[in-house]
């Protein structure tokens, strides 16, 4: 009974320890340092708003924010000439979650149109990356006559079998998923986040001070973790039930992907960019999924020629 009795006791130490651990991790993570909160339907986003000219939204990745998008390409476009509005969408960085259906790409696609009226915008460019790519796409679909192109960056577009990360599933589980989001994430987040940028960059490295700069262990709030991890349970699901509405897509499209990126340009940005043959498809050679980043150069000169583009001129290129 006596081992027995230390063993329980050491047990409870070390649950302590942790959750204590995990407390402390989680109010030391990153503040929102720019950009201002603008309630929308019940929901409040965070955006950063800044720069005269027509208008250009920027939707970012599943595992980012707002501010990935700042420190990229957000300055160069309003340099020349652009008013650019970065947003965390539904559940990521800052912004709010309480509609549980905003884990789907049209509910989040519905709520950042009724945010451009918000701010007075009749129409904008969207360009998003990765997951904010597929929001994109649905705005594309789902409200033509409010976008003035798009822009697909390294974006999932079609479905495929996709085998979920462990901790994305743990983080749904009815009982133990909330635990697991405030208790466990912050603590292995943290010792495997540096790694995990850089696996996200791979094969192109990851910039010095990356993850600190574009204030990514964000992620690690519980309720953003969660948020995150239900939005990219549902993606594929999401795409499949989208994919038969592409050919008729009327906006005005560019693709940029890498040849390396996991996002497969055979089964992302080929098939898509064949049934639209008026599309722009670049393909960066060796590059992996943070083209704006990796090749930033690059994409925002193709940006600048696609947003300045004379839309009597056919897009094929």
């Amino acid at each position: 009974m006596r081992i027995v009795r230390w063993l329980l006791i050491g047990l409870i130490t070390l649950i302590t320890a942790e959750v204590a651990v995990a407390l402390v991790l989680v109010a030391n993570l990153p503040r929102m340092s720019v950009g201002e909160m603008v309630d929308v339907e019940g929901e409040s986003l965070r955006i950063i708003d800044a720069g005269e000219g027509p208008a250009v939204l920027l939707l970012h990745a599943a595992t980012a924010h707002a501010t990935d998008m700042e420190i990229s390409i957000a300055g160069p476009l309003r340099e020349a000439g652009f008013r650019v509005i970065a947003v965390d969408r539904p559940g990521q960085g800052w912004s709010s979650m309480r509609d549980p259906e905003l884990i789907h790409l049209e509910p989040q696609a519905n709520l950042l149109v009724r945010l451009m009226t918000e701010l007075g915008l009749t129409s904008a460019t969207v360009i998003g990356h990765s997951l904010g790519g597929s929001v994109a796409l649905s705005m594309g679909l789902s409200h033509p006559d409010r976008l003035d192109g798009l822009v697909l960056m390294s974006t999932p577009t079609f479905s495929w079998a996709e085998d979920h990360w462990w901790a994305y599933r743990a983080s749904e589980h009815t009982v133990f998923g909330g635990l697991f989001c405030r208790f466990i994430v912050p603590v292995v987040g943290s010792l495997l986040m540096d790694a995990g940028a850089r696996e996200t960059f791979a094969p192109d490295p990851m910039p010095e001070g990356y993850v600190a700069e574009a204030e990514i262990r964000r992620l690690l709030a519980p309720d953003v973790f969660c948020a995150n991890a239900r939005s990219r349970l549902v993606l594929t699901r999401d795409l499949a039930a989208m994919e038969s509405d592409y050919a008729g897509l009327s906006v005005p499209l560019m693709i940029l992907i890498g040849t390396e990126d996991p996002v497969d340009t055979t089964f992302a940005a080929r098939p898509l960019a064949a049934l639209l043959p008026e599309s722009q498809l670049h393909e960066f050679e060796g590059a992996g999924h943070l083209i704006h980043h990796s090749r930033r150069a690059e994409v925002v000169t193709l940006l600048e020629a696609f947003l300045n583009r004379d839309d009597t001129s056919p897009l094929v290129e």
